[in-house]
């Protein structure tokens, strides 16, 4: 009885949490839409990423989600790099957007179709792929990524498993983001995280519960091969993952 209860107030929580997400969202499309494509790059990502500020807000004040941050002195402040993430979740999306800002964020083109949504997300300068040709894919993430390194002056953020993972697994890195930084010359900063322990992949419910996100010092791309570079990301990224099973998650009460 007390689990079936506790299983309710999570989904009402969670649905409480979509609920705002989707009035934000619609809210921002319609801004984007009427007012940010007239302003300069970096004030228009700025507003908009006051959005991902207010998800992580929600998912906080609605689902009990918090965070903490280790090594965000890391971060280079004075240069583009690129930066090799977990991926778990959509949370470390929303996160690390306002984290990075500005920063290019490779994405499914599918996404820059959505009516409202896909006008606000292109006009971050993303790096839009099409998953399902591979080859092109890579063109597009070593070309169009070079441009925001180069001329945009910008960090390129890219998810190496290319899609989530549970808590425990771990996906196949690819080494488009390893080539990118060594074409461009720049350093790679490598994040780990354990968003899934609170935001399971694939799930409604989101549960209560302590990200634990770690910032890699920049690792220099320079005298090294996309192989060596992608294998020390996945070594570095995957011994930090702070893992915790099911049975470590805290009740709705605790919220």
């Amino acid at each position: 009885m007390l689990s079936s209860l506790n299983n309710l107030q999570l989904r009402v929580r969670s649905g409480l949490f979509y609920a705002l997400y989707t009035l934000l969202t619609i809210l921002f499309s319609f801004t984007a839409v009427i007012l940010l494509a007239f302003l300069p790059f970096r004030t228009r990502f700025a507003v908009i990423a006051y959005w991902s500020k207010f998800c992580i807000f929600f998912t906080r004040l609605f689902c009990g989600i918090r965070y903490k941050v280790t090594g965000l002195e890391n971060l280079p402040k004075d240069q583009p790099y690129v930066v090799l993430a977990k991926h778990q979740s959509q949370w470390e999306t929303y996160f690390l957007m306002q984290l990075l800002a500005p920063v290019s964020i490779i994405c499914k083109k599918e996404l820059l179709k959505i009516p409202g949504f896909g006008y606000c997300l292109n006009l971050l300068k993303p790096i839009a792929i099409d998953r399902s040709n591979p080859r092109s894919a890579l063109k597009d993430i070593q070309t169009i990524g070079l441009q925001r390194l180069q001329e945009d002056q910008i960090p390129v953020l890219i998810f190496p498993e290319g899609t989530r993972t549970n808590i425990g697994e771990t996906g196949k890195y690819a080494r488009g983001g390893a080539q990118l930084a060594i074409k461009a010359g720049v350093p790679v900063v490598f994040i780990s995280h354990n968003a899934g322990y609170c935001w399971p992949s694939g799930e409604f419910i989101k549960y209560p519960g302590m990200i634990d996100i770690v910032i890699s010092a920049p690792v220099a791309s320079t005298g090294k091969t996309a192989l060596e570079l992608t294998d020390e990301a996945e070594q570095w990224i995957e011994s930090h993952v702070a893992y915790r099973s099911d049975k470590d998650r805290p009740s709705s009460d605790t919220l």
